[in-house]
This record gives C-alpha cells, sequence and structure tokens, in this order.
C-alpha cells in the first residue's frame, strides 16, 4: 500500500504556512524567524499554537489562534495551493495499476478536503489520518503505525511518499519504507532526505510517470 503526506508531498503549500505565519505575527508587530519555522513546520496545529502563545507572550487562547491559522489558510488552500507537478497523473497510475493509496497528513482536515477537492484527487485515497488523532508528530512513529492499522496492512508493506526529513524519522521507525519528495523548505537538506530513504528520491513526479 502506498502513503503520501500531503503538504509539501503532493502539494505545494510549505510556502503558504510560510506566509500564514508571517502574516499572523505581523499583525503583532512581532519577528517571524527562521528558528521559530522550523519548530511549527514540524507541528500539529495545537502544539504549534501552544508554541506560538509561549514564545511571544500572547494573551490569545490557543483555540483563537489556531481559528486565525485556519481563517488565513482557508484562502491559500481554495484558491492558491499548487499540486506538485506530475502528481495527479501519478495518482492516476497507481490507481490504473490497482495500488492503494492513503492519505497521512499534519494538515487540518478541512484544509485537507479543500485542496482535494479543488484538484480533483479526494477519490485516490481510501482514507485519511491526521496527526491530530494521536496527538503526536509526524516525526514519530504513532500516526503512521494508526494509518496502516485502519487500512488492514502490515507497516512493512507500505511505501511512504514525503517531504519532510523528520517525518521520514517516523516513517523508518513504524518500519515502513520512504521515498522522498523535493520541496523547496529543505532544499538544503537533500543529503539527509537521501540517508533517510536509502537514495530513494524524486524532484517531482513526472520522474514517476510511464512513456
Amino acid at each position: 500500500m502506498i502513503f503520501f503526506d500531503l503538504d509539501g508531498t503532493l502539494v505545494d503549500s510549505n510556502g503558504a504556512w510560510v506566509e500564514v505565519d508571517r502574516e499572523f505575527l505581523t499583525k503583532r508587530g512581532l519577528i517571524h524567524t527562521a528558528e521559530y519555522q522550523e519548530v511549527v513546520v514540524h507541528s500539529i496545529f495545537p502544539i504549534a499554537a501552544q508554541y506560538t502563545k509561549d514564545t511571544f507572550g500572547l494573551s490569545e487562547s490557543i483555540e483563537d489562534i489556531m481559528a486565525e491559522w485556519m481563517d488565513i489558510a482557508r484562502s491559500y488552500y481554495a484558491h492558491k495551493v499548487a499540486l506538485k507537478p506530475g502528481a495527479k497523473e501519478f495518482l492516476q497510475q497507481l490507481a490504473d495499476a490497482g495500488e492503494r493509496m492513503a492519505l497521512v497528513t499534519s494538515s487540518m482536515p478541512e484544509l485537507c478536503a479543500l485542496v482535494l477537492e479543488r484538484h480533483g484527487i479526494a477519490h485516490y485515497f481510501e482514507q485519511r489520518t491526521f496527526s491530530t488523532e494521536v496527538g503526536k508528530l509526524k516525526r514519530e512513529p504513532d500516526v503512521w503505525l494508526l494509518a496502516a492499522e485502519k487500512a488492514g496492512v502490515a507497516p512493512e508493506t507500505v511505501t511512504v511518499f514525503e517531504d519532510s526529513p523528520a517525518s521520514l524519522l517516523g516513517v523508518r521507525a513504524a518500519g515502513m519504507k520512504g521515498i522522498a519528495v523535493y520541496d523547496d523548505y529543505f532544499h538544503n537538506r537533500v543529503d539527509e532526505l537521501k540517508a533517510l530513504t536509502d537514495g530513494r528520491f524524486i524532484h517531482d513526479y513526472t520522474e514517476l510517470l510511464n512513456r
């Protein structure tokens, strides 16, 4: 079975999240730093919101922070976030070959649904598993193992497409095989991505299409 991450793997959305975070902080006169972004890009919403609240001493509740992020992000996911090159064609190629596919993501369910429906790819995935279901980051094996359990497959039979080095640590810990997908956000960590996947790395899905 094949699992796909969403942000940075199937859709080109990591840059959008940088803009969401920058807009949120700028509105409050706060500085968006690379150090801050490195933490929140790997986090799930509640953890990232708590980190943001604590780091900047915000008076807003965790719920209010997440709600504002969602308000900003909806516009990006509904109108601007693009598919990675060749992604839709590759999903169709897998479907034609009878492959089972599922989505495993740290994205919020609403945003996930928005971008999948917009690009017409929701039907390729028999299930969606969200990091928020286990309350842990994807660097841990828990969400990957939950997805395998829901699909009724052994972890060692799963191949995962993922752009994040941290998440690929979770893939490896779960006993699954990883294929790294290049994303500009991790442009300086390509060697790390290749090391985590034993060299299984693509720049985009056009490399995998049948010609």
